[in-house]
């Protein structure tokens, strides 16, 4: 079966709640807190060709596979979206989308990937762009992770600058300079929009 065509059969009423961000915002400590926080929300994985980092699981914070299978995904139609950024390539597959079907799903994806997932679904997709206090305090957090290259962490920097930009395309902009505080309003924008979407 067409895993495109799942996506139009069942589970549209589902909101999906888009996170956006720079690198060193901390976007994946925010989705995993958000999740503690409401278990009853999904989390939408998306698959790459880079390397597991220490502490990653595959199928939790990704889909891992090779170079070559991702090719292969591209050939076949697989992806709803995917981009190449800096040598690795990131997607978010159909099948992914369609296994949390019927349940309010939050779906980690950088700024490039956003439009082409509003544009390709039929869910309803609340739009939130994570800001960091600074661009320093984001190259920090990155420095601190101790496992970017300089020339890579550089790239990534310049990127975020470029990201930032784009803040005010989304529905709605969370600095994250206190995590809890940052986890209890983007609660609040959830529970508000699902109250919205019920009425």
């Amino acid at each position: 079966m067409d895993e495109r065509n799942l996506n139009s059969r069942r589970g549209n009423s589902r909101l999906i709640f888009l996170i956006s961000g720079p690198s060193g915002v901390g976007k994946t400590t925010v989705v995993q807190r958000l999740l503690e926080a409401i278990p009853e929300m999904a989390k939408i994985v998306t698959t790459t060709s880079r390397s597991r980092r220490p502490g990653e699981q595959g199928g939790v914070h990704y889909h891992f596979v090779s170079t070559q299978k991702f090719q292969d995904m591209i050939d076949h139609s697989k992806f709803i979206e995917w981009k190449s950024h800096l040598g690795h390539f990131y997607g978010l597959t159909w099948l992914a989308f369609c296994e949390t079907s019927g349940r309010n799903a939050i779906l980690d994806v950088d700024t490039q990937g956003k439009e082409d997932i509003i544009r390709r679904v039929s869910n309803r997709v609340v739009t939130i762009f994570l800001t960091p206090p600074s661009l320093d305090e984001a190259k920090d957090r990155l420095v601190r992770r101790g496992d970017l290259p300089n020339i890579e962490l550089e790239l990534r920097l310049d990127k975020a600058r470029q990201e930032v930009q784009s803040a005010g395309e989304y529905d709605h902009i969370v600095e994250n300079a206190v995590l809890d505080s940052t986890v209890d309003k983007i609660c609040a924008i959830i529970a508000d929009e699902i109250l919205k979407q019920d009425n």
